[in-house]
């Protein structure tokens, strides 16, 4: 695998505070809007280390998906 390519990936995760679910961090896909289909955390650490992890699990050069749901 070439440094290009892993520098030219999208993260296919976001996290952020979901004030409609009680104030708790929400982690889904990029992109994706129907409601439950994330997790919440507790904290903002915690969403931030499951967004890194899901999107290191992720990484993957074949996985186009991600690429389009961000834009």
């Amino acid at each position: 695998m070439s440094e290009m390519n892993c520098k030219s990936r999208t993260p296919c995760w976001e996290c952020f505070c979901d004030e409609s679910y009680y104030g708790l961090w929400a982690v889904r896909e990029i992109g994706e809007r129907r409601w439950g289909h994330c997790f919440h955390v507790q904290s903002k650490a915690e969403g931030e280390g499951l967004r890194d992890l899901l999107n290191t699990l992720t990484d993957t050069p074949d996985k186009e998906i991600c690429r389009n749901k961000g834009g």
